[in-house]
């Protein structure tokens, strides 16, 4: 394995993260246009609009360049001289099965808490949130988008090898195998 090989499987991985974080921008996005259009401001509610689109077109763009270039934008980044392969013991298979397994652990490292603590707002609200500040559809809303966060980062831990393996088919659809 070269290191524009081991970085290639990174850029990957952070292209998966780019698209993951385009994804909740998106829903914290229609809640602050949604805000600012129930507030009665309508012209901060155009500039709400496009500040959103840019804040969401730089990680899938980002995410679309690292997830489609990436062995380009790896030898970019290492220096001429750093075609020499590197040996770490493992197949290159195993480290990205790992590498998806590490990424899972992630999300649900910080998907935990954030379930446990909407949990608890929706439990309040839904009791005698009746004065409360905070809406209840929105933190409805919020939890099912941190429920959903915990369950591709289980997801990415429980079936890291399966996610490799249809990388890899995605990679060589549409290209004819040579008969050995």
């Amino acid at each position: 394995m070269k290191a524009s090989d081991l970085i290639a499987i990174a850029l990957r991985l952070m292209a998966l993260y780019l698209f993951f974080t385009a994804l909740s921008t998106i829903v914290q996005q229609l809640q602050i246009s949604s805000m600012a259009l129930g507030n009665g401001f309508g012209s901060a509610y155009i500039a709400a609009v496009i500040v959103g689109l840019v804040h969401i077109a730089i990680p899938l763009l980002g995410g679309l360049a690292l997830f489609r270039f990436p062995q380009t934008i790896a030898r970019w980044l290492l220096p001429s001289d750093s075609d020499l392969p590197i040996t770490i013991g493992m197949t290159s298979d195993e480290l990205q099965t790992a590498a998806f397994c590490i990424l899972g652990v992630y999300l649900v490292t910080l998907g935990i808490p954030e379930v446990l603590g909407y949990a608890t707002w929706i439990v309040y609200l839904v009791r005698d949130g009746a004065d409360s500040p905070y809406d209840l559809p929105e933190t409805l809303l919020n939890g099912l988008q941190a429920l959903v966060e915990l369950g591709i980062g289980l997801a990415l831990c429980i079936r890291a090898e399966a996610l490799r393996q249809l990388l890899g088919r995605l990679r060589t659809a549409g290209v004819a195998q040579a008969d050995q």
